[in-house]
């Protein structure tokens, strides 16, 4: 999928996990945002011929659990946070990651989504550049924001100011 569909995806990620499990909504939004393009990062090192985009190192169960344990490591050690916020943070940054694999299984390339699992490569039906798919996709992401609750979330707080 594309750049924005990914960043947009993992910014819901990020606002849920704030509105279900009390944390603050610009943090784990930008948190998942960045957790949702992330795995793009093989772009560069592909262009490089250092490793293959999409590939299991980026794309997979296995890179996004690595990245989630990395980040919730990051933030007990380099930030300072508590243990349970440091794993929520862990979880938000994994689901976000392997949101972006899910989407990117969905196109013709596909991805090892379960890796080391298994290696089977799990393909879809449509190209990365879909307007439909994309645009369906960020919809449901708006939609799931409405249908709990977020945008009126945002609306009381504009109201504080």
């Amino acid at each position: 999928m594309k750049w924005s569909t990914h960043f947009i995806t993992g910014i819901t990620v990020g606002l849920l996990f704030a509105r279900f499990l009390g944390g603050d909504y610009v943090l784990y939004g930008l948190i998942g945002g960045l957790f949702g393009v992330l795995p793009d990062g093989d772009i560069i090192l592909d262009k490089l011929h250092l490793a293959e985009h999409r590939g299991a190192y980026s794309h997979s169960l296995g890179a996004s659990m690595i990245m989630g344990i990395t980040a919730g490591i990051s933030a007990y050690f380099l930030f300072s946070m508590s243990a349970k916020e440091s794993a929520i943070i862990g979880l938000l940054s994994f689901s976000a990651a392997f949101s972006h694999v899910i989407l990117d299984s969905m196109t013709y390339s596909g991805v090892l989504m379960l890796w080391p699992i298994n290696s089977r490569k799990y393909k879809g039906w449509v190209r990365y550049d879909s307007i439909p798919a994309n645009l369906g996709i960020d919809l449901a992401c708006m939609g799931a924001l409405y249908i709990f609750g977020i945008f009126q979330d945002f609306v009381d707080i504009l109201h504080f100011w």
